[in-house]
């Protein structure tokens, strides 16, 4: 068997016994990520009004900058895990905090992940708590039901999308206004627009919430982690199972299949 096959055998080994314990996330939990950032796209220009510690519209903080899908590359010489080991993608879930590039992140759950202080949610100051299993809860729904949709459609569509996930994100973190939670246009955390009719990408993220906070979910996506960062934003992002581990965990159930068909075959007389 060649190395490559090798690796594979065992990659499938470890990360099948794994999920079969139902703790899949563990070999990637305390890595350390080395990464810079290349651009952000798709995205939209735009500005957000934040009211972090919930005192009124007067004291919220105007934010502007890219909205949309973060696009990294590993930092020459390092030597990160898979799937960081090559060009990844993520979402802000730290929105008082600048990006840093190049990074240097801590993978955790989103559970334990420290995000920007929202009024009495979660946060990483001092007397705050991390994301509330509510949240990674909603976030996973999200991500399982409307990421992939992001990729769908024309370029200008694609850009609306990829906006209005954030933004979607936002709003399940900050928002802590119990009377607007579903939606961009007011509480603690709004999107700041000059015109009567909402852009595209706040009905979109709109629509992303209702389906989020609806009864039951399509899809959900298990496999999120936070990328912590010491000095920098935190972000969101995906571990998939290695397709070729996927192979080897099949291989290995079809082998084990055979197997257990040869010892149960009576012997022929």
């Amino acid at each position: 068997m060649g190395l490559f096959r090798c690796l594979c055998f065992l990659c499938a080994c470890a990360l099948g016994a794994a999920a079969a314990r139902g703790d899949s996330l563990n070999p990637w939990i305390g890595q350390k990520v080395k990464a810079e950032l290349t651009d952000i796209s798709p995205s939209t220009h735009l500005e957000v009004l934040y009211d972090a510690d919930g005192s009124g519209s007067g004291s919220a903080e105007l934010l502007t900058g890219r909205t949309g899908v973060f696009n990294w590359v590993p930092q020459a010489g390092s030597n990160n895990i898979f799937p960081f080991n090559r060009a990844f993608q993520s979402f802000c879930i730290d929105i008082q905090q600048a990006y840093e590039t190049p990074s240097t992140f801590t993978i955790a759950r989103l559970e334990t992940s420290p995000v920007t202080d929202p009024p009495g949610v979660a946060g990483s100051g001092p007397n705050s708590t991390f994301m509330s299993v509510q949240q990674a809860d909603y976030l996973r729904e999200l991500w399982g039901e409307s990421y992939a949709g992001i990729w769908t459609g024309t370029a200008q569509e694609q850009v609306v999308k990829a906006t209005a996930f954030q933004l979607t994100i936002w709003e399940i973190l900050f928002e802590s206004s119990t009377s607007t939670t579903n939606r961009l246009s007011g509480g603690y955390f709004k999107v700041k627009y000059g015109t009567t009719t909402p852009p595209s990408y706040v009905t979109q993220a709109n629509a992303y919430m209702a389906a989020t906070y609806d009864t039951g979910y399509s899809a959900y996506e298990t496999n999120l982690i936070a990328l912590t960062s010491t000095y920098g934003q935190d972000h969101l992002a995906l571990v998939p199972l290695p397709a070729a581990c996927w192979g080897g965990l099949a291989l290995m159930g079809a082998v084990g299949f055979r197997a257990w068909r040869n010892r149960a075959r009576p012997e022929l007389a």
